[in-house]
């Protein structure tokens, strides 16, 4: 993404509005909010859930959303969403491994 984070804003936006099915545009956007803009943080919690809202049958976005909230400190909903998107990936080894590490409460 450019470093004119305003401008990529505006990109990722108008890339979600013609395509609501750009999982890729939805975590770029997280992306820039969370290590780009120092103020909107918050902004890419927003954004992956309206990215699960407008596409529900999508792990990927699930699983961004459980990492964020990982590095937020916020195990519970962390773990909610590794479930939610497992339940969707039942043969994905890597997210049976972090639903596992969660409910042990594991570092």
């Amino acid at each position: 993404y450019l470093k004119d984070y305003p401008q990529s804003e505006r990109n990722f936006l108008a890339a979600i509005n013609n395509s609501p099915e750009s999982i890729n545009a939805y975590s770029q956007l997280a992306t820039v909010y969370e290590y780009g803009y120092n103020n909107k943080t918050q902004e890419a919690e927003n954004i992956l859930l309206f990215g699960i809202k407008s596409n529900p049958k999508n792990a990927a976005l699930k699983i961004l959303l459980a990492q964020y909230y990982e590095r937020q400190d916020k195990k519970a909903l962390a773990l909610k969403y590794f479930e939610e998107a497992l339940s969707l990936d039942l043969t994905n080894q890597s997210l049976k491994r972090d639903v596992d590490r969660l409910r042990s409460n594991e570092p």
